[in-house]
């Protein structure tokens, strides 16, 4: 027999995550995310807030956006902890090493002991990049590269150590609501950097699309962008 809770939920929300179709696509970039799969949604939030006051039913959107509202303006963080979203991103060696620093969320990235960094296998990223010296010294770092893994029979993990910081690389990186609108807070900031900038507006923009209202309001609460 289902508890109330779920009785309640599934005549109003989907309870369970959002399965998106994920192929890899850098749409002509050197950098960008694209989400893999999204947990939950503003409902999920407004529930976890709940049971600090022994409820566990939600009843309707308005309730939801009320709940959500009252988070916000009270800077109530942890039931923003209760919902997620798992991204897919490409960025260059030097901005991946800026989400190091946000330690709510979990990364796994690509690893160049076991398979070629992605400018090698996808020359097409090369070509993405703007004519000067970082795009030269990168295609050198790439047939270099190729030299000494194939002729000299060198080790991956030792032959990886020739790309610069401009090289890119890929990584998941699964983030709760509260350590995004932190991310997002300081990477939309006009003074931040722009290749990590960029990643934010396209993580803002999912991050709209699943969660509309708690974006809504996370938006009018927030001087820094």
């Amino acid at each position: 027999m289902m508890s109330k809770y779920f009785e309640a939920v599934e005549t109003i929300f989907n309870p369970d995550e959002t399965r998106l179709n994920f192929n890899r696509d850098f749409h002509g970039k050197r950098y960008g995310a694209s989400p893999v799969m999204v947990y939950g949604g503003d409902e999920r939030i407004a529930l976890a807030a709940k049971i600090s006051y022994g409820k566990t039913i939600i009843k309707n959107f308005e309730e939801v956006e009320r709940i959500i509202r009252r988070l916000i303006v009270g800077n109530e963080q942890t039931p923003f902890e209760y919902a997620s979203i798992w991204f897919y991103v490409w960025c260059s060696r030097s901005c991946h090493s800026q989400f190091l620093q946000y330690r709510m969320a979990s990364r796994l990235t690509r690893s160049t002991r076991r398979v070629a960094p992605m400018d090698v296998e996808f020359p097409e990223l090369q070509e993405m990049m703007p004519e000067g010296y970082a795009k030269t010294y990168l295609k050198q770092a790439v047939s270099e590269y190729e030299f000494q893994v194939k002729c000299n029979r060198e080790k991956r993990e030792d032959a990886r150590d020739l790309f610069p910081f401009c090289s890119v690389t890929e990584f998941y990186w699964l983030v709760n609501i509260r350590e995004l609108q932190h991310f997002l807070s300081q990477r939309l900031h006009p003074k931040a950097e722009d290749e990590i900038k960029g990643i934010a507006k396209e993580m803002e923009g999912i991050f709209k699309k699943h969660f509309p209202i708690t974006h809504k309001m996370w938006r009018a609460h927030n001087d820094n962008v």
